[in-house]
């Protein structure tokens, strides 16, 4: 695809957004619940920044069919002549997260209840938050550690002061010789989390 494609896909999922286009949105992320990426082994900080980000905005391709747009913070640039080709395009995807095995920063028990809350309540939560809902995902480089292929899932971590009971959440699955690990670190934009960067993709949607 090129970079006018890409920011065309982003655009008309922005366009739901903007015009609270709530049953579309609803059915859009009726598709699936989850995007593998591929790590980038040569991750660094962004300029100014002392942590490594990678950034996964979505977007609605003209089939009508979900997307994610998978990109190294730090490449994340206007700068960078060869952007193109370290975009990752991941149709979104139903997955099963693994019930077992080492843990991040939360326990695979909470890990799945977010996952579960996504299958069951983002509906309502779409609806509650249409016009403010998540243009991308901003991961901390440390939700993906180790291994290659990485499985993010799509959930709500339940706050009772949040706009429909939830915040949204991406819970990262490390896969590495069959071991899944969770973390949930991770940020949904906007607001835009300090130090990770300028989000140049999101930069050219309106």
């Amino acid at each position: 695809m090129t970079l006018k494609e890409i920011t065309q896909c982003m655009q008309a999922y922005a366009n739901l957004r903007n015009t609270a286009k709530t049953q579309e949105m609803q059915n859009l992320y009726n598709q699936g619940n989850a995007f593998p990426y591929i790590r980038d082994n040569n991750n660094q900080p962004v300029a100014g920044g002392n942590k490594a980000y990678v950034n996964a905005y979505p977007g609605i391709k003209t089939d009508g069919s979900l997307v994610f747009f998978v990109i190294s913070a730090y490449k994340d640039v206007s700068s960078n002549p060869s952007i193109l080709n370290d975009i990752q395009i991941i149709p979104i995807q139903n997955l099963t997260p693994s019930a077992t095995g080492s843990t991040g920063n939360i326990s695979p028990q909470e890990a799945n209840i977010r996952i579960a809350n996504w299958a069951s309540q983002r509906n309502p939560w779409i609806q509650e938050n249409i016009e403010t809902i998540f243009q991308c995902y901003s991961i901390p480089q440390e939700d993906s550690s180790s291994g290659t292929t990485h499985n993010a899932f799509l959930a709500l971590n339940q706050n009772s002061a949040a706009q429909g009971g939830y915040i949204a959440d991406a819970i990262v699955e490390d896969v590495e010789n069959s071991i899944f690990v969770f973390y949930d670190t991770t940020n949904p934009v906007p607001p835009y989390p300090p130090g990770a960067g300028t989000f140049y993709l999101l930069s050219l949607v309106s």
